[in-house]
C-alpha cells in the first residue's frame, strides 16, 4: 500500500470544527431539576462529588463526536491511497532515447539523474524507453527517433500501465519536447529533468529577396533562452556574422540554407528553399496618380527587403486603354499578386477583384469627390499619430464594410470587406503627401508589413526540435482529479469507507448520549 496524497486537500480545514463539540462539552451543564429541601449543608460535599463524576463519564462522548467530525473532514478530502496490483508488479522507468544516446556528453552535468537510472536498472526495475508503443513491453534498444512530445507519451504509457504502476520519467528539459496541454495523470510520476547546457542553432526560415538572395533567420538557444539572428546570402556563397556562418548551395534537390559549424544537430541545421519567387505586389495606377504609386511602391521594396515577410516582386503598371481589365501577366504571372494595389478614379475591375478572392488583400483609392479633413488617426496599435488633410467619399458604398480607421467625426477613412478569402480595402483619401502624411511616416512601411502578413501565408509557429531552451517548471505533469481514477484500482476509493466508519460512530454518539445520565 502507498499513498497518493489527497483528491481535494481544501476540506481539511474542516478540522477546525472540532472546536465546536468541545466548545459545547464545557459550556454544557447537562439537564438540571430544581428540589426543595430544607438545607443544602449536607449536600455541598455531594454536589462536588457528582460533578467531578460527570466531567469523567462524559469524555468518552466528546472523543466520540471530534471523530466523527475528523473522519467527515478526511472523507471529504479524498484521501487517496493504492495497493499494489498483484504478484510482479513494479514501478516503471520512462528513458527518452536521447537521453541515453547523449549520455557521455549530459552526464558531466547532470551526474545525478544517472545515478538514480542506475540504481533503478540495477534494482530491476522494468526500462521503457519514451516512444511510441512504450506499454507494448520493455525494448532492449532505444528506438532510432528522438521522442517527439514526452508529455503525449507519457499519457500514452499510463494508458497502458496497470493502475497501481507508479512511474519514473527520465528526459530532456526542452520546451521543445514539452509542447501542448500538460497531461492529467492518476498516478505517481517522479520526473528527472536532464537539463542540456549545450548551445544550439538551427535554420528557422528563409525568405527570398531581390535577386538570388536570401534572407536567412538562424534560431540559437541555451538553456536560458532563445534569439533569432538574421544574415542576407547570395546563393552559392556564405555569410558569417561573428562565430555564425550561413551558406546557401543548389543541388540537384533544389536550394538550400545550412548552418556551417555552431553545434547544430543533425537534420535540423539546413532548410529546404522553394525556388520559385513567393506571391509579390502589383501596383495599377493611373497616369495622375503616378506620383501616389512610387510611394506606394517604396514602401513595399523596403518591406521586401526587411525579409520579415515572404513577399515577392513589386509590379507597377500604369493603366492605359488596353490595360482596364488587366492580365493575370499584369498581376505577376501565373501566380496572383498577394497585394494589389488599384490607384484610379474608375471603378476596379471585376476580374481584379476575382483575383484575391482565394487568399489576398486589394487596396483601392477610388474617390467620386473629395474636400477637406482636418483629422489625426492612429492606424497601427502603438504607432505615431498619422494626419489626413484631405479625405473622399467613394462612390457607391461598400455593402458590408467594417471601418478600420476613422476621423474625429466618426466617418470612415479606411474601410474593409471580405472577398472570399481574401479582402478588399478601400482608402478615403490618396497615398499622397497633399492629402495625408502617412507615405512620409515610419507607420506607412509598418502598415504595408501587416498587408503582406495578412496575404502571404502564415509563417510556421513551430518549436525546432533542437530549440534547447528550458522548461523546469513545466516538466510535471498534473494530478488527475479523484473522478479521473480507473475504476478497478484497488483501494483507490478510500473515502466511502470513511463515511461508512462516520456514520458508524454517529450511531455510537447517539446510542452514548441518550444514556449518559443527567
Amino acid at each position: 500500500m502507498s499513498w497518493a496524497g489527497w483528491a481535494s486537500p481544501a476540506w481539511l480545514g474542516a478540522l477546525g470544527l472540532l472546536a465546536v463539540p468541545i466548545a459545547v462539552h464545557l459550556l454544557s451543564r447537562g439537564r438540571q431539576r430544581r428540589v426543595r429541601v430544607g438545607s443544602v449543608r449536607w449536600l455541598a460535599p455531594a454536589a462536588t462529588a457528582r460533578a467531578r463524576r460527570l466531567r469523567l463519564a462524559r469524555r468518552g462522548l466528546l472523543a466520540l463526536r471530534c471523530l466523527v467530525l475528523a473522519l467527515v473532514a478526511a472523507a471529504l478530502a479524498g484521501p487517496r491511497l493504492t495497493f499494489p496490483a498483484g504478484p510482479g508488479a513494479r514501478d516503471w522507468v520512462l528513458v527518452a532515447p536521447e537521453v541515453a544516446a547523449e549520455r557521455g556528453r549530459l552526464e558531466a552535468a547532470n551526474r545525478e539523474p544517472y545515478a538514480r537510472l542506475d540504481a533503478l536498472l540495477a534494482g530491476g526495475a522494468p526500462l521503457r524507453w519514451l516512444a511510441p508503443g512504450a506499454g507494448a513491453g520493455e525494448l532492449a534498444t532505444p528506438p532510432p527517433a528522438p521522442a517527439a512530445d514526452s508529455w503525449s507519451l507519457v499519457q500514452e504509457a499510463s494508458r497502458a500501465a496497470p493502475p497501481a504502476v507508479a512511474f519514473e520519467v527520465f528526459a530532456l528539459d526542452r520546451a521543445a519536447s514539452l509542447r501542448g496541454a500538460r497531461p492529467q495523470i492518476d498516478r505517481q510520476v517522479v520526473w528527472h529533468a536532464v537539463v542540456d547546457p549545450a548551445p544550439n542553432r538551427w535554420i528557422e526560415r528563409a525568405v527570398p529577396l531581390a535577386g538570388s538572395r536570401l534572407a536567412v533567420f538562424v534560431g540559437e538557444s541555451d538553456p536560458a533562452g532563445t534569439r533569432y539572428r538574421r544574415l542576407d546570402v547570395a546563393a552559392g556563397a556564405a555569410a558569417r556574422d561573428g562565430e555564425l556562418e550561413v551558406a546557401v548551395e543548389d543541388g540537384p534537390e533544389g536550394r538550400r540554407a545550412f548552418v556551417i559549424g555552431g553545434g547544430s544537430l543533425a537534420a535540423d541545421d539546413a532548410l529546404a528553399v522553394p525556388q520559385r519567387e513567393p506571391p509579390g505586389a502589383a501596383i495599377l495606377f493611373a497616369a495622375e496618380r503616378a506620383a501616389d504609386a512610387a510611394y506606394v511602391q517604396a514602401g513595399l521594396e523596403a518591406v521586401r527587403d526587411s525579409g520579415a515577410v515572404a513577399l515577392g516582386a513589386v509590379r507597377p503598371l500604369a493603366l492605359g486603354a488596353a490595360a482596364a481589365e488587366p492580365s493575370r501577366q499584369d498581376l505577376g504571372g501565373p501566380e496572383p499578386a498577394a497585394l494589389v494595389f488599384w490607384l484610379s478614379p474608375d471603378p476596379v475591375p471585376a476580374a481584379l477583384r476575382e483575383s484575391v478572392t482565394a487568399g489576398g488583400v486589394l487596396v483601392s483609392d477610388q474617390l467620386a469627390r473629395s474636400e477637406p479633413c482636418d483629422c489625426v488617426v492612429r492606424p497601427l496599435a502603438g504607432g505615431l499619430p498619422v494626419r489626413f488633410d484631405r479625405r473622399g467619399d467613394p462612390d457607391p458604398p461598400l455593402a458590408a464594410a467594417a471601418a478600420l480607421w476613422e476621423d474625429r467625426h466618426g466617418r470612415p477613412l479606411l474601410e474593409a470587406e471580405r472577398l472570399g478569402d481574401g479582402a478588399w480595402l478601400r482608402l478615403h483619401s490618396r497615398f499622397h503627401p497633399a492629402w495625408t502624411d502617412l507615405v512620409l511616416s515610419p507607420a506607412f512601411p509598418a502598415w504595408l508589413l501587416e498587408l503582406a502578413s495578412d496575404a502571404s501565408p502564415a509563417a510556421s509557429a513551430r518549436i525546432a526540435p533542437s530549440d534547447r531552451r528550458a522548461a523546469p517548471d513545466q516538466a510535471t505533469p498534473r494530478r488527475a482529479a479523484a473522478g479521473a481514477a480507473a475504476p478497478d484500482a484497488p483501494g483507490a476509493q478510500t473515502g466511502r469507507w470513511l463515511w461508512l466508519g462516520a456514520a458508524a460512530l454517529l450511531a455510537l454518539e447517539r446510542r452514548v448520549a441518550a444514556g449518559t445520565p443527567a
